[in-house]
């Protein structure tokens, strides 16, 4: 056994039949956002370089991963809610964040309301047995939730308009808890990622998400392995941290690890 040490943690581990062969070469790499380079400004978003090349890599397994869940629920992917009233479009912007049901009840009301600019007065409240939101105003008012960044889940809509009224309900339950897995995505052993509705996105693990915000969650799956169809050569992994959309993920600075176990095909050795 063979331990080099250089800025992320690698140890190689060589087995050796009777006649002194090797018959089985893996590799363990433990990675730390907190090691990546000093020029990378996010911890979801790095290039790992090792000081050595691993070569005919042929399976990387997920050994465990410890991510803190400190992403927004409320960001700059979907935090404008476009509605429309008096024939004219307004656009409210929610401030960033992760809120509570309550709390971003509180946060619709004040910005649809100055987005109105004295048209009208908005009250949004939540109702904890429907688990719905109610938005009303004194003058009829539209939502328009298929436009860009409106946040229709997590309000408890789908992507249908809802028509001019006083006062619009949510249809569904209100969805703050998304993401309910992150997706850790490795450019070297990507591999697409089908999701139930038949959409694609890239990655090469997914990590469920159990715990509540601001929790650290760690995952041990007992088997998470992705077999390469060739074998690849690797000096370096470009690393991304992503929602189930493929949407790069923000977790304000946090840092997070993951451990991997890379086997090679021997073969190539001999």
């Amino acid at each position: 056994m063979k331990t080099e040490r250089s800025k992320w943690y690698l140890k190689v581990c060589k087995y050796f039949d009777s006649i002194n062969s090797i018959v089985d070469l893996m590799y363990t790499l433990l990675l730390n956002s907190r090691e990546r380079p000093s020029d990378s400004t996010s911890s979801t978003s790095f290039v790992a370089t090792f000081s050595t090349l691993l070569p005919n890599i042929q399976s990387v397994q997920l050994q465990f991963a410890s991510l803190p869940i400190t992403n927004y629920n409320i960001s700059s992917n979907n935090n404008i809610v476009t509605f429309n009233e008096n024939s004219t479009t307004k656009t409210a912007t929610l401030t960033q964040g992760c809120y509570s049901a309550i709390a971003l009840a509180t946060e619709l009301t004040s910005k649809l309301t100055t987005a109105s600019g004295g048209y009208n007065t908005f009250t949004v409240t939540y109702d904890s047995t429907s688990m719905h939101f109610v938005v009303s105003a004194g003058n009829d008012f539209s939502l328009t939730c298929s436009a860009t960044k409106f946040p229709y889940r997590e309000l408890g809509f789908t992507l249908a308009d809802i028509d001019s009224t006083t006062s619009i309900e949510s249809i569904q339950a209100v969805s703050l808890e998304q993401p309910t897995c992150y997706v850790i995505s490795i450019e070297e052993f990507d591999h697409l990622l089908y999701k139930l509705d038949g959409t694609r996105i890239n990655g090469t693990f997914t990590v469920p998400i159990s715990n509540s915000s601001r929790e650290l969650q760690v995952y041990e799956p007992e088997h998470c392995i992705v077999d390469l169809d060739l074998p690849v050569s690797i000096k370096q992994l470009t690393i991304e941290l992503r929602d189930t959309n493929g949407i790069p993920l923000n977790l304000q600075g946090s840092d997070w690890s993951f451990q991997l176990l890379l086997r090679t095909d021997v073969n190539k050795h001999c």
